[in-house]
């Protein structure tokens, strides 16, 4: 899938299960745990904002043994290309 977090400000909850090759009940369930990305919701329709899909992915980086990546160090545009 072309790089679709350059081109639309927010995401569709199939939209993000396919950017991400995840099951749409995963993110359903982490909405429902609180521990997913940020999303908003206007009546029965869930979006994901381009924002808050690179924070979550900066939040989760990591270097070589399981070291975490410290998010300010993410900045860098050339870790994420968008």
């Amino acid at each position: 899938m072309e790089n679709i977090l350059s081109k639309k400000p927010r995401l569709t909850e199939q939209e993000l299960s396919e950017y991400w090759d995840i099951k749409r009940k995963t993110l359903q369930k982490w909405r429902s745990l609180g521990v997913g990305p940020t999303y908003i919701k206007i009546g029965a329709r869930v979006i994901y904002p381009r924002e808050a899909i690179v924070c979550f992915e900066r939040e989760r980086l990591f270097r070589g043994s399981g070291t975490r990546i410290d998010p300010s160090e993410a900045i860098n545009k050339h870790l994420f290309g968008y």
